[in-house]
């Protein structure tokens, strides 16, 4: 994937994350370029948003990859297809992966490892009452 295709899938995926956490009520700064976290969300949970799009692959149906490189309370990898896919991802459960692919055509039907964090915004809302009692 070139750069510019890389960076436009990236600024898609924060927009609709940002987006979605607003229309759910919560507070989004977002965070500066060089920053360990994309999103700052109710002023204590840091979130790294991260999307892709299918790559085709000969030998299965293609894959969602994403790459982690910084470190935040929570993930939300969104599969760019349509309709959006999100898998919302605390970031204990990534802390030592380099990167997480969803193999499968279709997000929306995924049954591996990560299918349990599909559309899962509970957790945002438990891991924010969590740290606002800090």
């Amino acid at each position: 994937m070139d750069n510019n295709l890389r960076y436009q899938t990236a600024c898609i995926a924060e927009r609709v994350i940002v987006d979605r956490l607003l229309a759910l009520g919560y507070t989004v700064t977002k965070n500066g370029h060089n920053s360990r976290s994309d999103l700052l969300v109710n002023g204590c949970l840091t979130v790294e948003v991260k999307g892709a799009l299918r790559t085709r692959q000969t030998h299965s149906n293609g894959r969602y990859q994403f790459n982690l490189h910084n470190h935040a309370d929570l993930y939300i990898l969104v599969c760019l297809t349509n309709p959006i896919v999100s898998f919302v991802i605390p970031g204990c459960e990534l802390a030592t992966l380099s990167h997480v692919s969803i193999y499968s055509k279709d997000p929306h039907r995924y049954t591996g490892k990560w299918a349990v964090y599909r559309e899962a915004w509970i957790l945002l809302h438990r891991i924010i009452q969590l740290c606002q009692t800090r």
